[in-house]
């Protein structure tokens, strides 16, 4: 299994890939891009467009309030948040369930907010 870091490294903006082009599964693509890694383009094959790593600025704002678990995540162009939280290094939501953070612009956490 490659490691995400490696392949979004060798990856470049503004460029459409398939998995076979980076030299790898289908799965590990669909892993990265429910990391916010990745865009998934849905065609077939899928290909994937690399995304500014947004994950790393959540984990850190996360971590200045560890006294908090929750917070909440607002895409561009929604006055709704998503309920999430850090789990083994992935946003989830409320249901547990990964959550897409590709679009994800503010998070706020008890009344401060953030730009992300």
């Amino acid at each position: 299994m490659a490691d995400y870091n490696e392949i979004y490294n060798r990856m470049q903006f503004d460029i459409k890939y398939t998995a076979k082009e980076l030299g790898v599964a289908g799965i590990t693509m669909n892993a990265m891009a429910n990391r916010g890694l990745v865009e998934k383009i849905a065609a077939k094959p899928n290909r994937y467009l690399k995304l500014k790593n947004k994950l790393p600025i959540i984990m850190e704002i996360a971590a200045q309030h560890s006294d908090i678990e929750y917070f909440t995540l607002f895409n561009r162009d929604e006055k709704m948040g998503m309920f999430c939280r850090i789990k083994n290094g992935c946003v989830v939501d409320y249901k547990d369930s990964p959550y897409d953070i590709s679009k994800v612009c503010r998070m706020k956490i008890g009344r401060l907010e953030y730009k992300i």
